[in-house]
């Protein structure tokens, strides 16, 4: 009697391969957002197990996903809040050999995209393109796509105010000397 040959037919190795929201591969060079999802494929797992997912740096427990019957591992997954990094997607489990598994692959994430909104000078408005209408103009950033604070008053609108305060004083200042020139015959 001999002895049984080994099992070949399904790999010693598991490989993993991720997808954009898109549907575009996902390596660790090409930022992605998680927040927009990101398809995983891997391969080599034991048949009709589960794995286990982690995404790291501040570790988010994606849970136990189910293995098919030729070891082939699918899901999708979502990670609101992801700071600008590198991030790490650990999977967890039993490969197609009978022994634990341990498969990661890093993403690069770029869900808040850093941006620098032009300001343009003297009531022109908001350019986040970088054009400012000829205005001199003042960069900043942010968050909210404005370089002033969205809290309190509205500063435009009292700008506004203020220099047709200031051209009413002018042209009444202008009649006063034309009356003071010129006085009227009565």
């Amino acid at each position: 009697m001999t002895p049984a040959a080994a099992q070949t037919n399904y790999p010693l190795t598991s490989s993993i391969e991720l997808r954009d929201a898109n549907g575009n591969l996902v390596t660790s060079t090409t930022p992605t957002c998680p927040r927009d999802g990101i398809t995983v494929h891997s391969t080599g797992w034991l048949p009709l197990s589960s794995v286990h997912a982690t995404f790291h740096s501040d570790p988010v427990d994606l849970g136990s996903h189910p293995v098919d019957a030729n070891g082939n591992l699918d899901f999708t997954f979502r990670v609101p809040n992801v700071e600008n990094g590198l991030h790490t997607l650990i999977l967890e489990g039993v490969g197609a050999d009978g022994q634990p598994r341990t498969v990661q692959a890093s993403i690069v994430c770029n869900c808040n995209p850093t941006t620098t909104p032009t300001v343009a000078v003297l009531g022109q408005t908001l350019d986040a393109t970088g054009g400012s209408s000829g205005a001199s103009s003042a960069t900043g950033s942010s968050t909210n796509g404005s370089v002033f604070a969205t809290t309190g008053a509205d500063i435009a609108g009292l700008l506004a105010i203020a220099v047709d305060l200031i051209l009413v004083g002018v042209v009444l200042r202008l009649v006063k000397q034309h009356r003071t020139l010129f006085p009227s015959r009565r």
